[in-house]
């Protein structure tokens, strides 16, 4: 990175934009995931077959897991903004591992609830994958910026 940034922002603001940003995701992503918690209780609910049932009842829990991990990244994101208040490079590493994470947990999440959701002819949403797929692309973008932050601290840290 730059010795004054990039884009016009240093490594500490744009690791508070990041967490900032990712606030904003997840919220609208958690209301996103209940609307479709409700639409698959709604499917299973119609479904009458007793295997088919219980093959989809699965994907209750994906949604689940992906509601409780987005309020777990809420949680880490206000964690990271403290921390940049605070300087403590622990909490922004932490963001930087838990985002990582949280990203490919996700990718795993989708691609199993599509995957059991082919088995009856159902499908996830196209804007699903695409909403994924920005996201990640979001969080390489501002991710370099948390990287930097938390080495800087880092070196602070080691110094004094």
């Amino acid at each position: 990175m730059m010795p004054h940034g990039w884009c016009g922002m240093s490594p500490r603001t744009g690791t508070q934009v990041a967490g900032l940003y990712m606030i904003m995701v997840c919220i609208l992503y958690i209301v996103f995931e209940t609307g479709h918690l409700k639409r698959a209780r709604v499917f299973i609910n119609g479904t009458e077959e007793g295997e088919i049932r219980d093959q989809v009842l699965i994907i209750l829990l994906y949604y689940y897991i992906a509601l409780i991990s987005a309020s777990v990244t809420l949680l880490v994101c206000i964690m990271l903004l403290i921390s940049c208040m605070k300087n403590h490079y622990k909490g922004v590493l932490a963001y930087i591992i838990w985002q990582i994470l949280y990203d490919i947990l996700n990718s795993v999440l989708l691609g199993l609830t599509e995957s059991t959701l082919k088995k009856v002819d159902y499908y996830v949403s196209t804007i699903e994958w695409i909403g994924l797929g920005f996201r990640i692309a979001m969080d390489c973008f501002w991710l370099p910026y948390a990287i930097v932050f938390c080495m800087e601290l880092y070196e602070l840290d080691t110094k004094g």
